[in-house]
């Protein structure tokens, strides 16, 4: 009985002390007007060149190398807004198989349209027609200056004039989750719950 209600505590306080990730915003990149464009030329892209989007008909296309046409600044701002917690960020980065890889300027998270901080990234850079996931964790303090503002994403890419180098954006994904921790309260309640349930099983008993 001893060992269960030892259990049994463990359980429930880890479940009052621990939030999930979850999903909280997401992107096909597609050609809808939920991104403000700043490219002027070939803006976005279906199946070409060894690689196809990842979700829905078309993904971002830049080349850094060709011409100013084709690069600068793709962003899009969310309805959540920043809360303390870690995120997660994830996006389809694909390199086409008739030109080298692109030079990449930056992309990341935003808050009030200015980019947050990374804590890790993983950024493989993409095979000749392969596409590869990329993802950005953050982690937010309470005390993080930009807390309530609109959330979003954004990616430069800077044109280099050193001949085609070609990348592909898609399927953007945001995830979420939150740092709260119960006040004091929370575990007396659980603790008076597992009190109970132990005490209907010995009248069971």
């Amino acid at each position: 009985m001893k060992t269960k209600f030892f259990l049994l505590m463990i359980a429930a306080l880890y479940c009052a002390t621990t939030s999930f990730a979850a999903l909280i915003e997401s992107s096909d990149i597609e050609n809808d007007g939920t991104w403000t464009i700043g490219t002027t030329d070939l803006q976005f892209i279906g199946p070409c060149c060894g690689i196809a989007p990842t979700v829905g008909a078309v993904g971002f296309h830049f080349n850094s190398g060709s011409t100013p046409a084709h690069t600068g600044t793709n962003s899009i701002v969310f309805a959540s807004t920043l809360q303390a917690g870690d995120y997660n960020v994830t996006i389809d980065v694909g390199n086409f198989n008739n030109a080298p890889f692109s030079d990449i300027g930056h992309l990341g998270m935003t808050a009030g349209g200015n980019l947050l901080t990374t804590t890790t990234s993983n950024t493989p850079t993409p095979g000749s027609g392969v596409i590869e996931e990329w993802s950005f964790d953050y982690t937010i303090a309470a005390s993080n200056s930009s807390i309530g503002q609109s959330i979003g994403f954004e990616i430069f890419v800077p044109f280099t004039g050193t001949g085609s180098k070609n990348v592909l954006f898609d399927n953007l994904q945001v995830n979420f989750e939150a740092s709260t921790v119960p006040e004091p309260q929370t575990y007396l309640l659980f603790l008076f719950c597992i009190l109970g349930l132990l005490s209907q099983k010995r009248i069971a008993d």
